[in-house]
């Protein structure tokens, strides 16, 4: 058994996620920053190098490069391409004119951002005195268009956007509640792997707050307590209606309804490293080890994506981005961009650098 594990590097690989489980943040250099144009030609990548590269989105061949200077954390176009807004380490947000390739001042204090698919808005979580405010911003010049004050001592931990950025859905922190507490050892032997992930979820004492609110009136729509817990970044959602769907990192993706804060678990990818979601396309994305699975919620059918092993380090999917006519491009750790289908044939893969 020993010889095995030692001359096998997938034995070792497997042993490292099993005792770890985060790769990502312990090999932590890869495109974070993706996203794609409404004219679906061009395709901006960026994240620890530092750079803004842009794409052309038939061929991946690199047209521009932009030093940044700050790690790229999160890119979106403005709805008519010409300015890129940029979520950089450091805790700040500012434009990028594609024009003539000038920054615009940043905007500090920014704790978290989203963007909407439509590319006219985005939402960002900024620090105050005493706690956080909500802010809705122009794409095109990130002026302020609405702001939302959350409750006293709510302490946010992952927003999303609706296609318009007409809803807002903003999620707490973990926070203890009345479920009751189970040990490692009453927990069924007879379950799957996924249902011990779900048993263990509703019975670890913990559970988060989600508020939906209406942006343009600032209204709140639905206020509930859930027995999932929102992972910040290691959470993309998707929403749709009264519905929510949640797709995560550790794989208890979520599916919410906001009349009655009801919630049902699904799976997709074991280690959601990289995660996308698309409204128009009603796509779900989640990427792993350089492999992966589409959901697509119009017919609920999944979708196997797989590119070809490199020799060393293992390459994961670090995120995606989605068209309006529904291809997908997805970064991954070894600083490559995939393009593929909504059924996940590979169209192209190429280095970027």
């Amino acid at each position: 058994m020993f010889s095995t594990w030692k001359h096998s590097p997938a034995c070792i690989v497997f042993l490292l996620l099993t005792l770890f489980g985060a790769l990502p943040q312990a090999h932590a250099i890869h495109f974070d920053g993706l996203a794609i144009n409404a004219a679906g030609d061009t395709v901006a990548v960026g994240g620890d190098n530092r750079c803004i590269m842009l794409l052309d989105a038939d061929t991946l061949a690199v047209k521009n490069r932009i030093w940044n200077g700050a790690e790229i954390k999160k890119l979106g176009f403005s709805a008519d391409g010409s300015k890129l807004a940029i979520f950089e380490g450091g805790r700040r947000i500012r434009l990028l004119n594609l024009t003539d390739g000038s920054f615009s001042k940043p905007m500090e204090d920014v704790e978290r951002a989203v963007f909407a698919e439509n590319r006219e808005t985005l939402a960002v979580v900024v620090r105050q005195r005493g706690g956080y405010e909500l802010l809705l911003l122009k794409t095109s010049d990130l002026k302020q268009i609405s702001a939302i004050t959350p409750p006293d001592n709510f302490r946010i931990d992952g927003i999303g956007l609706n296609f318009d950025a007409t809803r807002l859905a903003v999620f707490s922190e973990p926070r203890e509640n009345d479920e009751e507490r189970v040990s490692a050892g009453e927990i069924p032997g007879n379950l799957s792997s996924f249902a011990k992930d779900v048993f263990k979820e509703n019975h670890d004492g913990r559970g988060c707050r989600i508020l939906l609110y209406d942006t343009k009136s600032g209204d709140t729509l639905s206020d509930h307590a859930l027995p999932w817990v929102c992972k910040h970044d290691q959470t993309r959602v998707l929403i749709q209606d009264d519905t929510l769907h949640c797709v995560t990192y550790s794989d208890l993706n979520a599916t919410i309804k906001t009349a009655d804060g009801s919630v049902d678990y699904f799976e997709m990818n074991r280690f959601g490293y990289g995660l996308g979601v698309s409204s128009k396309a009603n796509l779900l994305i989640s990427g792993g080890l350089r492999t992966g699975n589409i959901l697509n919620l119009a017919t609920n059918q999944t979708h196997a994506f797989e590119i070809e092993a490199l020799p060393g380090w293992p390459e994961y999917f670090a995120n995606f981005a989605v068209s309006d006519d529904g291809v997908i491009y997805g970064s991954t750790s070894a600083f490559r961009v995939v393009k593929m289908n909504a059924t996940g044939k590979i169209l192209a893969v190429a280095p970027v650098f």
